[in-house]
C-alpha cells in the first residue's frame, strides 16, 4: 500500500493530491466491502493515520517540565523533537519564559548548544513512560539584562 501521509506530516486530504486520491480509492474500496457509508470510512482512516503519527512523534519527542525560581510560581512546559539542538531548544524556552538567558537542567546535566537532545542522552517521552522531564530553568529576565547592559548569550549559558 502507498503511504498515506504527505511527507510534512499534514493532512492526506490537504497535501499531495495523488495521496488524497489514494485515501479516496482505500475509503471507496473499504466501504463498498464493508458496506457502509464512505464518508464515515475516511473520517475513521483519518483518524487512524493520525493516531499513528501521534505514536510516532512520541518515540522522538522531549516534553520539559520546570519553574524559573523566583519568576513564577506555575510549572512551565515545552515539547521538542530530541534532533533539536541544545541552541535551538534555549531559544525557544527563551522567547516562552520571556527571559534574556537561560540555563536548563536536567538530571544534573546542563543543556548544551552544540548537540542535539538525542546526542546528550535525554531520555524521549516514550522511553520514560510518556511522562515529562522534570527541568531546572535558571534565567535573566528581559527587564533585568536591559538594565545591566546584557546582550543576548547564543552560546551556552
Amino acid at each position: 500500500l502507498p503511504p498515506y501521509t504527505a511527507p510534512q506530516g499534514g493532512s492526506a486530504v490537504a497535501g499531495d493530491s495523488g495521496v488524497a486520491a489514494a485515501l479516496q480509492g482505500l475509503a471507496r474500496s473499504l466501504a463498498e466491502r464493508l458496506g457502509n457509508d464512505e464518508t464515515a470510512v475516511r473520517e475513521a482512516l483519518e483518524e487512524l493515520r493520525q493516531h499513528a503519527l501521534a505514536k510516532l512523534s512520541a518515540r522522538t519527542r522531549i516534553s520539559l517540565l520546570g519553574r524559573v525560581p523566583g519568576q513564577s510560581s506555575v510549572d512551565v512546559q515545552a515539547e521538542f523533537d530530541s534532533s533539536e539542538t541544545g541552541a535551538q531548544v534555549r531559544a525557544k524556552l527563551c522567547s516562552k519564559l520571556g527571559v534574556q538567558r537561560l540555563k536548563v537542567i536536567a538530571g544534573g546535566r546542563a543543556l548544551q548548544d552544540g548537540a542535539s537532545l538525542a546526542d546528550q542522552g535525554w531520555a524521549t517521552d516514550q522511553d520514560r513512560g510518556g511522562q515529562p522531564l522534570r527541568v531546572l530553568f535558571l534565567g535573566t529576565p528581559l527587564s533585568e539584562a536591559a538594565s545591566n547592559g546584557d546582550v543576548p548569550a547564543t552560546s551556552s549559558s
